[in-house]
């Protein structure tokens, strides 16, 4: 190999690794309009429940890589306890089994009162003096969902002597949002979450002291625009340089 051959071929080599490293970023950088990556009523409608399962790993969010749960705790932040899939009497939700009528709860049909907006589910808290009071509903993150999302939707309280439910929003243990719906109001929330892959964000759901007219609906939209994982991306990218750079020594 000459001298002007060699300088060719270590040229090439560093262009063909440059282009791999713009390629790498421009894969990066993904789309540029955002997507919806779970919408929890979608979601739920998607998957057909079996009696007496769990909802662990079974609803998958819109992304595809993540996934809703729904869970009881005897207090806010406390030890989770499974929600199982309940068919008795047409209740047809997911509740906590050995609780008063299975509260908490979710469900998509009208069982506990008013039907549920077509982008929400309805739900009812744990009685204030059973063992098991707060509604837990996670979403946690897939592969691929890395980067701010917004997470939006609104908690409605039916009308009566309700003195409220609560709504608590946590990421990974710690508080970003909480708020009140007492009764026949509906209150909002629209916030910005930065999450990575196994992140988890829960939305927990408190009779506020007493237990009556506790009836109530939710609604939560998480919206955002997915990094590709950086690992995969770059491999792929340089495994191609590498393709190109042998086959330019070859010839």
């Amino acid at each position: 190999m000459g001298h002007d051959d060699a300088s060719m071929q270590s040229f090439t080599t560093v262009s063909v690794f440059s282009i791999a490293i713009l390629s790498f970023v421009a894969l990066g950088a993904g789309p540029s309009s955002a997507a919806t990556i779970a919408q929890i009523r979608d979601d739920y409608d998607a998957h057909t429940p079996v009696a007496t399962e769990t909802s662990a790993g079974k609803i998958a969010d819109t992304h595809g890589t993540g996934a809703w749960d729904f869970y009881g705790s005897a207090s806010l932040g406390g030890a989770l306890t499974p929600s199982t899939y309940d068919v008795a009497a047409g209740q047809d939700a997911y509740a906590v089994v050995g609780q008063v009528q299975g509260h908490p709860g979710i469900t998509s049909n009208a069982f506990w009162g008013p039907a549920p907006p077509a982008d929400g589910l309805a739900l009812h808290p744990g009685k204030h003096n059973q063992a098991i009071q707060f509604l837990v509903v996670r979403w946690t993150a897939g592969i691929g969902s890395v980067g701010t999302f917004n997470i939006a939707g609104v908690l409605t309280n039916e009308p009566g002597a309700s003195d409220g439910v609560t709504l608590d929003i946590w990421l990974n243990g710690f508080s970003e949002f909480n708020t009140t719906a007492s009764a026949n109001s509906t209150e909002a929330y629209d916030l910005d979450l930065t999450v990575v892959a196994g992140d988890t964000v829960d939305f927990i759901i408190g009779n506020n002291t007493t237990w009556n007219n506790d009836r109530s609906s939710f609604s939560a939209t998480i919206t955002g625009t997915p990094i590709p994982e950086p690992s995969t991306g770059l491999l792929a990218v340089l495994g191609l340089a590498g393709l190109i750079g042998t086959r330019r020594r070859r010839a």
